[in-house]
């Protein structure tokens, strides 16, 4: 009669929730063997080939800012480094996440720590710490 089903610990012999066990340990292991063959094979040098053109053109898009003096001119002239270096000094004065600017508005303080997106500041003044440079920043 075909294939003998195994039979699943607990149920009768030819019960139906048998019978659909087996089909579906039958579908998953197809699925299994399916997947098996859309991956790409172990060792193949296509990502990092693509990692380092990304990096590279990546850099070579930032050429022209790192070879020449200053900053260059932008929708947002120098405000950014404001922001980094005053993230960069609360971390001196021991806050880690400053949500107020002392210095701001004439010394009267301002919440520009806490209105300005934390991730890029964070980073660029972290990179600033390290590199002692805000263009690396």
């Amino acid at each position: 009669m075909g294939a003998q089903l195994e039979q699943t610990p607990g149920l009768p012999e030819g019960d139906a929730s048998a019978q659909g066990a087996s089909a579906f340990d039958h579908a998953r292991q197809r699925a299994v063997a399916l997947i098996a063959r859309c991956q790409p094979k172990a060792g193949t040098w296509v990502p990092f080939a693509t990692l380092f053109a990304i990096a590279t053109l990546s850099f070579l898009s930032l050429w022209p800012a790192w070879s020449q003096p200053g900053w260059p001119a932008n929708h947002e002239s120098c405000v950014w480094a404001t922001r980094v270096g005053v993230l960069s000094a609360a971390w001196h004065r021991g806050e880690l996440l400053p949500l107020w600017w002392r210095e701001g508005n004439l010394g009267f303080g301002s919440p520009m720590p806490a209105l300005y997106h934390k991730l890029q500041n964070m980073v660029c003044a972290l990179l600033l710490e390290l590199f002692g440079d805000i263009k690396w920043a």
